[in-house]
């Protein structure tokens, strides 16, 4: 086994992945440092990495890199390949950190190695979220490449809890090279896996995502009837985010429909939400475009 079977490590561990999935941040943090806390006082090093590594990780993705960097540092200083399943999450972090950091070359050279390392070492989960970084950073070519190659490992594997955010990322690419077709494909194989098997903000955001291409590809009819039950649903969640890019996709189809006025006054609510969201923070030039675009419609 590649960490040595201590169960109350792996439970800890599993409680702090957890809240991370559900973006419940500060109770993810809490969870790995006493994993961290317990690590040390068993010796157990590759659970040291891993708890360390989810320590950066939260800050990351929260935007908070003197943070990340600070745990990312310490994680470092013990990941070795020694310890295959800390050494595997080490790599996955240090990638986002470069792929956040905007070294796409570097990141996806990382992903690379994590996923022969992973292959190697039987770690399935580990090599599905290689490739599905891979999907993220890599070049248009490898983007597709990979995130197909993906999507055939999981299946084959059997890792379809997998399969929405291989698809999920798939349609982003997609959508990044204006293939709208194609990308409302990919979000529709996404949703279906992330009703079987995510949470509820994940089955929300899979909704959203498909209002959001039909918008794109011009179906403006059919987008409403997504974009409505998702911001009403957002609104019930208090998910910001989704309100925020709900509310902003509805106020362009209403300005696309003729409705200005009603566009705006959405438009305006979005970046409210957007604000709420952390979006100052976390997603500055999203801000400024909308800000811009309100005061464009204002005039």
């Amino acid at each position: 086994m590649a960490h040595g079977g201590n169960r109350s490590l792996d439970q800890m561990l599993a409680e702090g992945d957890s809240c991370f999935k559900a973006r419940q941040f500060d109770l993810a943090m809490k969870a790995y440092q006493d994993l961290l806390s317990q690590a040390k006082s068993t010796k157990d090093t590759s659970f040291q990495i891993e708890a360390l590594s989810q320590m950066a990780r939260c800050h990351l993705t929260q935007n908070q890199k003197e943070e990340a960097k600070s745990w990312l540092a310490q994680a470092e200083e013990i990941a070795s390949p020694s310890f295959p399943s800390g050494w595997a999450r080490f790599l996955g972090v240090r990638g986002r950190w470069e792929w956040r950091n905007d070294d796409l070359k570097k990141a996806t050279t990382t992903f690379k190695s994590m996923f022969d390392f992973c292959d190697e070492h039987g770690l399935a989960d580990r090599t599905n979220d290689a490739i599905l970084m891979i999907g993220i950073t890599g070049s248009d070519k490898e983007r597709v490449e990979w995130g197909l190659k993906g999507i055939e490992a999981a299946e084959k594997s059997g890792s379809t809890s997998s399969l929405g955010p291989l698809w999920n990322n798939l349609a982003v690419t997609y959508s990044e090279l204006n293939d709208y077709e194609k990308t409302y494909d990919a979000f529709v194989k996404a949703r279906e896996y992330h009703w079987r098997y995510g949470n509820e903000t994940n089955k929300l955001y899979a909704d959203y995502q498909i209002g959001w291409v039909l918008r794109m590809k011009g179906d403006y009819d059919r987008a409403m009837t997504w974009l409505r039950p998702s911001l009403a649903w957002a609104e019930r969640l208090e998910n910001y985010d989704v309100m925020a890019q709900a509310s902003q996709d509805i106020g362009e189809v209403m300005i696309a429909k003729g409705a200005g006025s009603v566009g705006l006054e959405y438009l305006r609510r979005a970046e409210e939400y957007f604000r709420k969201a952390g979006y100052e923070q976390s997603g500055p030039d999203i801000l400024t475009k909308l800000t811009a675009r309100i005061a464009e419609l204002s005039r």
